[in-house]
């Protein structure tokens, strides 16, 4: 959801309020990955591989909760110009806040669950997976910023939903692959 730093400075209504809006988004990114960390790691060691499966679908239900937070709580034509139009709940700093906390705890998730898959889908070659990850990723990001002004905010939730639902089913599959092959190589 990068479109959402610009929908809320795009958003008049939270704009004139709180002209530190960006500010505020940024530290409650940063307050949501940092949250992450400190429940991601006594998590991965009371629980076999919780970096994995668990992680990646726990980082999944956050981002699609985030998006559709996002779709009640910015002008639908924020993500393109500037709008004095309400949203369906009103704009407030609390909405900002939360999504970019949502954000933030999503992101270090997906990060820290690719990871691991790429060094388990790929051992040896770990850098190679996640930097082309990363790459296709970024291709991705760069493709919906030069869209976003045609595309409403609901649209890019729309998007992101179904990126979010083919990831999952990607990594899915993925995963039955990993187990498969070491299962097959515990059985030799």
């Amino acid at each position: 959801m990068s479109i959402y730093p610009t929908s809320i400075q795009y958003s008049t209504i939270l704009d004139e309020k709180y002209p530190m809006l960006t500010a505020y988004f940024a530290f409650a990114m940063c307050a949501g990955t940092t949250f992450c960390g400190i429940i991601v790691t006594p998590l991965s060691k009371c629980f076999d591989d919780f970096g994995l499966r668990p992680l990646f679908y726990i980082a999944a239900g956050v981002q699609l909760v985030a998006y559709f937070l996002c779709v009640l709580t910015v002008p639908n034509w924020s993500t393109a110009r500037p709008t004095n139009d309400s949203a369906l709940l009103e704009p407030q700093l609390t909405w900002v806040y939360l999504i970019a906390f949502l954000l933030g705890f999503a992101d270090s998730a997906n990060v820290a669950s690719g990871t691991v898959l790429c060094s388990r889908l790929l051992p040896g070659r770990e850098s190679h997976t996640y930097s082309a990850a990363r790459f296709y990723r970024g291709v991705a990001a760069s493709v919906i910023f030069f869209c976003s002004p045609v595309l409403t905010m609901t649209l890019h939730a729309v998007i992101l939903v179904t990126v979010t639902l083919f990831s999952a089913l990607s990594f899915d599959f993925a995963m039955k692959q990993v187990e498969r092959r070491d299962g097959s190589s515990k059985n030799l």
